[in-house]
Parts: C-alpha cells; sequence; structure tokens
C-alpha cells in the first residue's frame, strides 16, 4: 500500500510506503515515471515508510520495488 501527496505548487511529492496492516515499508526503492515511462527520479524510503521528490512533474507513475 502506497499513501501519496502532492504540494499545491505540483513541485514536492511525498508519501509513505505501508503494508495492509499499516506498517511502514523501510528501505524500499521508489521511482518516479513520466506518463511514457521514463525515469524522473528514484528514492529509498527511510525508516517510517516516507519519501519525497522534489519535481515538478505534472502527472507521474510511482512503482515501489522492495524485497522482503
Amino acid at each position: 500500500m502506497l499513501t501519496v501527496t502532492t504540494a499545491l505548487q505540483g513541485q514536492e511529492v511525498k508519501g509513505r510506503a505501508i503494508t495492509g496492516k499499516g506498517e511502514p515499508i523501510a528501505n524500499a526503492n521508489v521511482v518516479l515515471q513520466s506518463t511514457d515511462a521514463k525515469c524522473l527520479g528514484v528514492e529509498t524510503t527511510k525508516e517510517d515508510g516516507s519519501f519525497i521528490f522534489y519535481h515538478n512533474a505534472d502527472t507521474f507513475h510511482l512503482v515501489v520495488h522492495h524485497l522482503a
């Protein structure tokens, strides 16, 4: 499960990766992609599952990778 919020100016994409039980997923790779699948950035989640991108993408996809 992934929760995501965006800033009003569209320059900040942040969220948290969590399990179905609401527990944070640390050390997951989160990829910010354009709608045509170009990589715009990669971040690793913190211990609390949080991540943040500073990017001005209006429309995007997030892909999360984590090995349990």
